[in-house]
Order: C-alpha cells, then sequence, then structure tokens
C-alpha cells in the first residue's frame, strides 16, 4: 500500500518545482505555486472537446483557495469558476480571465 504522507510530499515537491508558476491569491497577498495552462483540453459530459484555462494545485497548504477567488498569474487575474479534486492530494482550478 502507498503511503498517503508521502505521495502528498512528493507532490508538494514536484508543485514547488522551478517549472511551476507563482501566483498572488488576491484575498490575502499570499504567493503559491502552481502548474498553469491556458488551454487544458476537456471533455464535457455531452462528448464535447473544448479547452479551459485552469491551474493545478497541491490540496496540502491550499485549503484556503475557494470558489469564486481572485488570482493573478503572469500579471493576469483571473476568478477561479469551479474546483475539482483530481487526486487525494491535487486541486484542478478553472480560470476566467478578468
Amino acid at each position: 500500500m502507498i503511503n498517503l504522507e508521502m505521495v502528498k510530499a512528493d507532490m508538494l515537491a514536484i508543485i514547488n518545482q522551478s517549472a511551476s508558476i507563482d501566483f498572488l491569491l488576491k484575498k490575502d497577498e499570499s504567493i503559491r505555486k502552481c502548474h498553469f495552462n491556458k488551454y487544458s483540453k476537456v471533455i464535457y459530459d455531452n462528448g464535447a472537446v473544448g479547452t479551459e484555462i485552469t491551474a493545478l494545485i497541491t490540496i496540502q497548504n491550499n485549503d484556503d483557495i475557494k470558489f469564486k477567488d481572485i488570482i493573478e498569474i503572469l500579471g493576469v487575474e483571473y476568478e477561479i469558476t469551479k474546483i475539482i479534486i483530481e487526486s487525494q492530494v491535487l486541486k484542478r482550478l478553472f480560470l476566467r480571465e478578468l
């Protein structure tokens, strides 16, 4: 069986690598790390395929991020329109450019 704490630590280390992008959580002015993708491929319930702006973050240390929060990535402000838990350690934020 995989140790969940070990997986959490590994995912946090991956997200915090230099390839990650900093983002600013506007409500408390804190800087966080994410993997940002302006063109994430999404398959909708009806089978249609499209793209969405998303950011992948760890659940650990980001439990205060909520729906409708405003974040800034690369100088652009985004509103969080949806949050999906991708695994026991990751959240995907769906973003709308403001």
